[in-house]
């Protein structure tokens, strides 16, 4: 599923757009708080859910950065490829 939103400008800040479809589906609402990051693959941003985590053992968040400290070269060589 991927949805191609345009970002509002907020202040001196902009702010996008989260469809319904996808915070039905991670259960966030207006004053949720979400976390930003930028992918170490390129030009994407990260949006972390906190309450992703309470859904999905935290083993298998330690096992995905231990990966990503790993291959993050190698993964960053294959995405520009």
């Amino acid at each position: 599923m991927k949805y191609k939103q345009k970002l509002t400008k907020i202040g001196n800040s902009v702010g996008v757009v989260i469809p319904k479809e996808i915070r039905d589906i991670f259960e966030i609402s207006a004053g949720s708080e979400v976390f930003l990051e930028p992918s170490r693959l390129g030009k994407s941003i990260i949006i972390n859910v906190e309450s992703l985590g309470k859904k999905i053992d935290p083993q298998f968040f330690n096992l995905v950065k231990s990966i990503d400290n790993q291959y993050s070269q190698a993964l960053k060589q294959l995405a520009s490829k």
